[in-house]
């Protein structure tokens, strides 16, 4: 899943720039940037988890119907 990817990557460079900027400049980045961006992918994960769980109970049914028919 692509967001699975993203989210993973970001908090990647998170660390990143955690480890080499640790000014309150740094901080306001993490805090105002980071932070946002996470929790927006961590929506946008969520909502693509649930999306493919609709798409396989849509198969599913498919397939039930197809057998009636």
């Amino acid at each position: 899943m692509i967001f699975k990817d993203i989210n993973h990557n970001l908090k990647n460079e998170l660390n990143i720039f955690q480890e080499n900027i640790q000014d309150s400049f740094g901080n306001s980045i993490i805090k105002e940037v980071y932070h946002p961006m996470i929790s927006d992918i961590n929506t946008l994960e969520t909502t693509e988890e649930n999306i493919e769980i609709k798409l396989m109970e849509i198969e599913s049914n498919l397939q039930e119907i197809r057998l009636i028919v």
